[in-house]
């Protein structure tokens, strides 16, 4: 099957070429040509993502919040420890699923879908929820969020995953052929 990096467009060249009086002609032709991507830009994906991270410290702040009530409750230390280390488990959690379900689900994370981007797979689809929980525990890499500065990030490039335009992923589906009339009735 054809993934979205086999895709080829035919584009128009011209080449110089002297006529039989000496004079210099383009004459046009036709060529193949790799199709290139539209992905995401660093700066979108860095407003997104701080998005996506503010949302993420809400949700992970009330659930603190709530282990917090519990453990000043109990006098023992063990249950403070405990409920400390229940607080990090569930913050963990949230991180790593907030991505997986929402890109698994929506399409992508709510800074994505504010913004108009979408998580596709190599053949325009959306992800699989194994790929979307790749996606999050990628994250969690050291380092991670500077190669979002190059195009694709690692997340992207080791789940075999990109982040396009809504429209981008119409048009990607559309030349491989697997866009159909319901999709872009939805997308309106």
């Amino acid at each position: 099957m054809q993934t979205i990096e086999d895709l080829k467009v035919e584009k128009t060249f011209y080449r110089r070429e002297k006529d039989f009086l000496g004079n210099i002609t383009r004459i046009p032709y036709n060529k193949f040509i790799p199709r290139k991507l539209k992905l995401v830009s660093p700066g979108v994906r860095f407003g997104y993502s701080l998005i996506d991270f503010f949302i993420i410290f809400i949700i992970q702040s009330l659930f603190g919040l709530i282990f917090q009530l519990f453990a000043i409750r109990s006098n023992s230390i063990d249950t403070i420890i405990l409920f400390g280390l229940l607080s990090q488990l569930v913050s963990l959690s949230i991180f790593l699923f907030y991505y997986a379900i929402f890109e698994t689900y929506l399409g992508g994370s709510v800074g994505k879908l504010i913004c108009g981007y979408t998580v596709i797979d190599q053949y325009a689809e959306e992800v699989s929820f194994g790929q979307g929980m790749l996606r999050s525990v990628i994250r969690m890499v050291p380092f991670e969020a500077f190669s979002c500065l190059s195009d694709r990030g690692w997340h992207d490039r080791w789940s075999k995953t990109y982040v396009v335009k809504r429209t981008e992923k119409t048009e990607l589906q559309k030349l491989l052929g697997s866009f159909s009339e319901k999709q872009e009735d939805l997308l309106d």
